[in-house]
């Protein structure tokens, strides 16, 4: 699985938790935007389950990522590093996802 290529650093030069960090902040950043573009498409009974369903997801996507990370890692120090390489790579897919249900919205 890509957490453990992204946990051993071979994806990125550097400190992989000052990347992992700025990358999942950018991520966020952008599953908000496309989350506000899909919501404001919406009518507001639609809406309303999309906020239900996205609540729902992020609940699921830090539990799985909590999960994965638990496997990977065995408990060990990696744990924060592979849970944010999971919910990174996790948020990524969500975001295509969206994009996708953008464009069959609009």
């Amino acid at each position: 699985m890509a957490v453990a290529l992204l946990a051993s650093g071979a994806c990125w030069g550097g400190d992989v938790k000052e990347q992992l960090s700025s990358e999942t902040q950018a991520a966020e950043a952008a599953l908000r935007q496309v989350c506000a573009g899909v919501a404001s498409a919406l009518e507001p009974v639609d809406r309303k389950h999309f906020e239900e369903a996205q609540q729902k997801w992020l609940a699921f996507r830090d539990a799985e990522a909590s999960f994965q990370a638990g496997l990977t890692s065995m408990g060990g120090s990696a744990y924060s590093t592979d849970y944010q390489a999971e919910r990174l790579a996790m948020t990524r897919e969500r975001i295509k996802l969206l994009k996708k249900v953008l464009e069959s919205v609009k």
